[in-house]
């Protein structure tokens, strides 16, 4: 991987790109979902980043992408930002920030079982540690009493486990079809399509004879700008910036730093209650998910 000079201060902030903002973003959406429809408010979201992203790349002469990969970006977009993100907002309705990024960290457990079903790779030993201890947090987590007696709760809790579901399908389903070569490109479309489905979903869900765009308040406009540009334009050019600029196995630290970091701003920002069994049961699953993203898991027969 070659560095260059202007790496040595690339490098930094995009881990806190995808650190920090990343992590914060939950709170925005939250924000912005109190006085912008859910569905309304992801269309416009991935819709004005996809936009502004197409613009940026065919600037640099991208070259146009085939019909095929038109169609396969488009449907690996409805997957991402429909299924395994826009479902993930509408929970947090219902399910504290921190605690929906927290179950969102699962993703890596997710995904290696899903490689067992779908490529037949069966899971190392370390791996199978990693996700026995994934999931003893999340049944620790959600034994609470305050989810037990909130069935709306367990409802989003139940929407987010499916949702990265979609997104660990979507990430396989990516892997050998056909895209732009381009990533961002690719983004780019994604998010124009996931933008546009979504908004005749908002259509068809009537959240715009309910809506008053005179009646959001500037936390909700400044949660929606902040998903954005720092949640979709920057964080996610960052992504990919440091995917061809350092190893995997440290793009991957920022599965179980995000929950960390949405977890304390949603207690300092909006009064998230962090109970000790929260707490712990936190641990448990980021440390589940160290066994799956650390070097020796990949490594170990």
């Amino acid at each position: 991987m070659k560095i260059e000079p202007r790496d040595k201060w690339l490098i930094p902030l995009s881990f806190f790109a995808i650190y920090i903002l990343w992590g914060a973003n939950y709170l925005a959406n939250f924000y912005a979902i109190q006085d912008i429809p859910v569905f309304l408010m992801c269309s416009g979201r991935f819709f004005i980043a996809g936009a502004l992203l197409y613009l940026i790349v065919k600037a640099f002469g991208v070259p146009n992408p085939t019909r095929i990969q038109w169609r396969n970006a488009i449907f690996s977009g409805f997957l991402f930002l429909v299924l395994g993100t826009a479902a993930i907002i509408w929970s947090l309705q219902f399910v504290y920030t921190g605690i929906a990024s927290l179950i969102v960290g699962l993703e890596p457990l997710v995904i290696v079982l899903l490689l067992w079903k779908m490529r037949g790779q069966k899971p190392r030993k370390r791996s199978w540690i990693g996700i026995a201890i994934g999931f003893l947090g999340m049944a620790l987590l959600v034994v609470q009493d305050q989810f037990l007696t909130d069935d709306m709760t367990l409802v989003g809790i139940g929407v987010i486990l499916f949702c990265i579901i979609a997104w660990g399908y979507a990430t396989l389903y990516v892997g050998d079809k056909d895209l732009p070569e381009s990533k961002l490109l690719t983004s780019a479309i994604q998010m124009l399509s996931g933008g546009t489905i979504l908004f005749f979903i908002s259509l068809i869900a009537g959240e715009w004879q309910a809506f008053d765009i005179h009646k959001v308040g500037d936390r909700a406009w400044g949660g929606l700008t902040f998903a954005i540009i720092c949640g979709s334009l920057i964080s996610f050019s960052a992504f990919n910036y440091l995917l061809v600029k350092v190893s995997p196995e440290k793009v991957a630290t920022s599965t179980y730093i995000n929950p960390i970091v949405a977890m304390l701003v949603g207690w300092y920002f909006n009064n998230e209650e962090l109970s000790s069994q929260s707490l712990i049961a936190a641990l448990l699953m980021l440390f589940g998910v160290f066994f799956i993203v650390s070097r020796k898991a990949e490594q170990e027969a």
